[in-house]
């Protein structure tokens, strides 16, 4: 993989989100859209998870658009908080293990949000948020 030349010949998007985390696409969607819009490259990188990164290479081979995986992690460095970008990511199992504790940890700060809520008066309920996410992942979709 040469980023240069993907840069150099230009149509690409390294910064997609999919419905493996805040995304409104499946990657399969994602890869259709691309392809629509004359992008040849582009990048999976779902917060905290490689989830979305087969179907939309395979999806990819389908359409002939180049898919690239990848992920962002998000964390804090002195109280500044940092997206971190990785491309070329390749699936191990030491990974995956500390990206299901990312996922369920970003999976309580939700439930706590929610309590909140109803300490508020607003009785919200996971299952009432559950009707209104288009994957699997309690978050803002972007």
């Amino acid at each position: 993989m040469d980023i240069a030349k993907i840069v150099e010949n230009g149509h690409f998007d390294l910064h997609l989100h999919t419905t493996a985390s805040d995304g409104v696409l499946t990657p399969t969607e994602i890869v259709e859209l691309a392809m629509s819009k004359g992008i040849t490259t582009i990048a999976i990188t779902d917060h905290d998870t490689l989830r979305g990164i087969r179907e939309a290479e395979e999806a990819g081979k389908r359409y002939g658009v180049k898919v690239i995986p990848g992920i962002e992690i998000s964390t804090k460095h002195k109280g500044t908080n940092i997206d971190i970008l990785g491309y070329g990511i390749k699936e191990a199992k030491l990974m995956n293990e500390t990206l299901q504790k990312i996922r369920e940890h970003r999976e309580k700060r939700a439930k706590l949000i929610m309590n909140k809520f109803c300490e508020l008066g607003m009785n919200i309920a996971e299952e009432d948020i559950k009707q209104h996410i288009v994957g699997d992942v309690i978050a803002r979709p972007t």
